[in-house]
Formats: C-alpha cells, sequence, structure tokens
C-alpha cells in the first residue's frame, strides 16, 4: 500500500461536549488530547461570535476543521425558509471570518415538508446550487453530511455517501 505523503490531522467536534462545557474548555481538552483542530457549531457561535472563536482555536493551536450546520431546505413555512436561508448566510460569513476548512450540510428531514422523499431530494439539490453560488463567493467549502435513514424525517433525506455525491 502506497503511503500517502500528507500527514493526517485529528479535529474534535464540539458536538462531543457535555451540554454544560463552554468552548474554552473543550478546545484545551481536544488539544490536550492530540487534536489538532475543532469542528465548531451553531451553539458555540451564538456564544462565542465568529471573531473570538477564531482567537480561541489559535490561542490553542487549532485549525477549525468545520463549521456546523448549514442547509435545512425542507421547511414548508415560508418564513421558516427565509429565516434558514439567513442562518445559512450568517454561517457561511462565520466560516470564512474563522477561516473554516468546511461548512458541514444536512440537508433536513421530510416530515411537515409536505414532499415526496424525490421532490424533498430535487429541493434539496436546487438549495445546494444556491449555498454553494453564495459560499465559493466568499470563499468557504461545502461538506455534504449524509444521515442515517433512521433520521429520514427529521435531520436528512440524503441517506448514504452515493446520493450526496450524485448531488455533488
Amino acid at each position: 500500500m502506497a503511503q500517502s505523503s500528507q500527514r493526517l490531522r485529528l479535529a474534535a467536534n464540539y458536538y462531543l461536549a457535555p451540554p454544560e462545557m463552554g468552548v474554552p474548555a473543550f478546545m484545551a481538552e481536544a488539544r490536550q488530547a492530540g487534536a489538532e483542530g475543532v469542528g465548531l457549531t451553531l451553539a458555540a457561535l451564538d456564544v462565542e461570535g465568529a471573531g473570538r472563536l477564531a482567537a480561541l482555536a489559535a490561542d490553542h493551536g487549532l485549525f477549525i476543521s468545520s463549521m456546523n450546520s448549514a442547509g435545512y431546505f425542507l421547511f414548508a413555512d415560508s418564513d421558516a425558509r427565509v429565516r434558514q436561508t439567513a442562518q445559512n448566510s450568517r454561517l457561511i460569513e462565520a466560516a470564512a471570518q474563522m477561516k473554516a476548512d468546511r461548512l458541514v450540510v444536512i440537508a433536513g428531514g421530510i416530515v411537515g415538508s409536505g414532499l415526496t422523499l424525490e421532490a424533498a431530494r430535487e429541493r434539496v439539490a436546487d438549495g445546494l446550487r444556491a449555498l454553494d453560488e453564495e459560499a465559493n463567493a466568499a470563499g468557504v467549502r461545502l461538506a455534504l453530511e449524509p444521515i442515517h435513514p433512521a433520521d429520514i424525517t427529521t435531520k436528512g433525506c440524503i441517506n448514504s455517501i452515493r446520493q450526496a455525491f450524485d448531488l455533488v
């Protein structure tokens, strides 16, 4: 087997942290455990802000592997879609400011969307095209996360690596 010349870097995601653990403590523990990067969440962004998160990561010698999670394209309510679009833009801006390696995208579940599975996946494809244009303009790369089929109703209608590749 050929060895890669690229060194692997471990990143720990803030989703792993207990609810009471703040971002600074999480970053310190992640670094102490050998992680070189962290994945950050909307909750972390809401508490600390993008500038502070970038500074904390730098202070701990960490890179930001991802900002999680944009997408959720399947709201039936137009007001909810507008709010999600604004949140997606905020996440793109934060990912760009923090120089995050990726902005993770989750498609959204089909419950309450009023869509068939096929129609939901088509809406996701349209949403991804628009999100990718905005992210690309900001210099942000997207990562589409397939979700286990058990969560197809609430979290994601993209359920396999093949489906994600087909969309990309």
